[in-house]
């Protein structure tokens, strides 16, 4: 069973101040290693309400910092809003950084407001997409190649052979036969999109992949006192919900097996992706899921006081962690 931690450091202007979120992530991340939590799961957005960190491998850079163990995963780098060479770049630099600790998930973005904000043609995602994927692959060589009528070589080669691990985002069908086309491995958001990839995978005389692994909620929060952490949390919770669903367009779901992140704290409350419980209702939680479920702890989610996220990280290691550690060895 794997443990994740999301570092997005966002907050609204009416949450704690940005330098407070970005010291306390730093320090969480830290905790994280420590804990030997597995991932680290940094996203990227841009221009929203909340401040959402825009510079992915700027924060995985400082990540890698303070930490050195814990798996940095990217999810997602939207590769068409970025030059593919500067990403090539800086992905290498930060494989090295972090002593091939890095995992990077490429999407090829949904949000139109962001590709109209980067002067980016939206229909073309997918032609810049898989144009990206082949840059980045050919840069990390350390050789030169042709790009778009030049000659380039890019350096330094990253720490990884071939480079970090590519592994491709999206939970439409067109992303699920990008990712056979281009070789990769596919992580979706929903088990249906996933399918879609074995089916294509088949089609093209391939072996199905590894079945598709069980994520979990979107986040789980502990606390000795739920209904009173609720009224503290239902804030930041329909913030980021509210975000997630104005974002979500009908051609790129953003669904998961719950459907559609309801609008309205009672559904959030219901609805099987904001988890908020006792540490004993943790651990009963966990004991039910299968061994290859995800926990995702989001201690800062849109904004959340970091005093408030270390309570509950704390309660979750002293209580929970040792619980999910010997389901692990019954299951070796």
């Amino acid at each position: 069973m794997r443990v994740d931690m999301r570092l997005n450091l966002q907050s609204p202007n009416w949450g704690k101040p940005l330098s407070e979120v970005y010291s306390a992530g730093l320090e969480m991340a830290r905790w994280a290693d420590d804990q030997g939590l597995d991932a680290i799961r940094i996203g990227e957005h841009h221009g929203t309400e909340d401040n959402w960190c825009p510079s992915i491998m700027v924060l995985g850079s400082a990540v890698a910092a303070v930490t050195s163990r814990i798996t940095i995963n990217l999810s997602a780098v939207l590769l068409p809003l970025h030059d593919p060479i500067m990403v090539a770049e800086d992905l290498a630099v930060l494989d090295i950084l972090s002593g091939g600790r890095l995992d990077v998930v490429v999407a090829a973005g949904y949000n139109a407001a962001e590709f109209e904000m980067f002067g980016v043609d939206r229909s073309k995602r997918g032609q810049l997409m898989e144009e990206g994927v082949r840059l980045l692959r050919q840069a990390w060589s350390g050789e030169e190649f042709e790009y778009q009528g030049r000659t380039l070589r890019v350096t330094p080669r990253p720490m990884t052979p071939g480079g970090p691990p590519l592994i491709l985002g999206g939970s439409s069908g067109a992303a699920a036969k990008r990712a056979v086309r281009l070789g990769m491995e596919y992580f979706p958001l929903n088990a249906a999109a996933y399918e879609v990839f074995q089916e294509e995978r088949l089609a093209n005389g391939l072996p199905r992949a590894k079945e598709y692994s069980r994520g979990g909620p979107h986040l789980i929060h502990v606390t000795d006192d739920v209904d009173s952490a609720w009224e503290v949390l239902a804030p930041h919770f329909l913030l980021e919900a509210g975000n997630y669903a104005r974002w979500s367009s009908t051609d790129t779901p953003m669904s998961g097996p719950a459907g559609v992140i309801p609008p309205t704290i009672d559904e959030l409350r219901t609805g099987g992706r904001y988890i908020v419980v006792t540490p004993d209702e943790a651990i009963e939680l966990v004991q039910g899921y299968s061994p290859d479920t995800i926990i995702t702890l989001h201690p800062l989610v849109a904004g959340l006081d970091p005093e408030v996220g270390w309570a509950s990280l704390n309660l979750f290691a002293e209580r929970v962690l040792p619980s999910i550690r010997d389901m692990e060895v019954e299951h070796a």
